[in-house]
């Protein structure tokens, strides 16, 4: 039914636990599955084959055994049938953003998608904040960016703040290994180029003729957290809530819900976030409206 592309800590969650809310029974949620974000990752694959082995992978994500029984002209016989769940919905890891729209949209262009964001500033600093993630910006993805931010850096090349070390694009992709990218010096900055790639990208695809009509751009504070902005999504999806079936009920549950919480303990809002200097000086640096311009994308 759709594929859910999203920036990280930014109420993708929410987003799908309140589609499914709605129909429990008729929708069917796949969240981050490895083995997409391993087949849109791989460098050495060719365009054909990450095509051919995504459509497999999604075909036996969505299968669900139903126990059915047939009879055969010899006997009768109970066999696992399998079937299609009628409402897919695959959520994408956040990573899986830069190197999976392009092939996701062009192998299912006629499924719809939704690229979910927030302030930039307020996404930074919740990974910065958390410790694993930061790990992650530290090293893994600043030693090995990827053709897409790397791309996405060259064009900052030669500006103000930016490092001229050599000259950035992805044919040198292999020389930041060791040292890391010559602009990505912190784990704010390789963070905030990601995150900033992500985003451009998402708008880039939205803005194509191809594939504008099928994608829709969800902010978390305006859209997943009003009710008005979720009859936008919903509506987008072709999802109707049924009065009288309860799916009001818990949905409201579900942004009651404590965010990670194994007890369900009600949720009662987000915690004051504090946005570091350094922080808001990443976002502003790879901003792709301008530096300074960064809390409004």
């Amino acid at each position: 039914s759709a594929f859910i592309f999203h920036q990280p800590k930014s109420g993708s969650t929410l987003l799908t636990n309140l589609i499914s809310a709605n129909d429990p029974k008729g929708t069917r949620i796949v969240s981050e599955p490895d083995a997409i974000h391993e087949i849109v990752s791989c460098r050495k694959c060719s365009e054909e084959m990450k095509t051919r082995v995504l459509k497999d992978t999604i075909y036996f994500l969505g299968r669900i055994n139903t126990d059915k029984s047939s009879t055969s002209s010899s006997s009768s016989t109970t066999t696992a049938a399998a079937t299609i769940s009628p409402s897919l919905y695959i959520k994408l890891t956040a990573s899986s953003t830069a190197p999976g729209l392009s092939l996701l949209t062009s192998a299912y262009p006629d499924t719809k998608w939704i690229f979910v964001h927030r302030d930039p500033n307020t996404v930074l600093q919740k990974l910065m904040n958390d410790r694993s993630e930061r790990r992650r910006c530290d090293e893994p993805l600043k030693r090995s960016p990827g053709p897409h931010v790397t791309e996405y850096l060259a064009s900052f090349e030669g500006k103000s703040g930016s490092s001229s070390n050599s000259k950035i694009n992805s044919k040198n992709n292999k020389l930041f290994k060791k040292k890391g990218h010559p602009m990505l010096q912190t784990g704010e900055q390789t963070c905030a180029a990601y995150l900033a790639t992500n985003l451009v990208l998402a708008r880039a695809a939205l803005s194509s003729r191809a594939s504008s009509r099928m994608g829709l751009e969800v902010d978390y504070d305006k859209d997943i957290t009003d009710e008005v902005g979720m009859e936008r999504i919903f509506a987008f999806l072709d999802i109707e809530v049924t009065e009288g079936s309860g799916a009001a009920k818990r949905m409201q549950e579900q942004r009651n819900k404590r965010a990670g919480s194994p007890i369900r303990k009600e949720w009662k809002g987000e915690a004051p976030l504090t946005v570091t200097d350094t922080v808001a000086s990443a976002t502003a640096q790879f901003s792709p409206y301008g530096e300074g311009e960064a809390a409004s994308y």
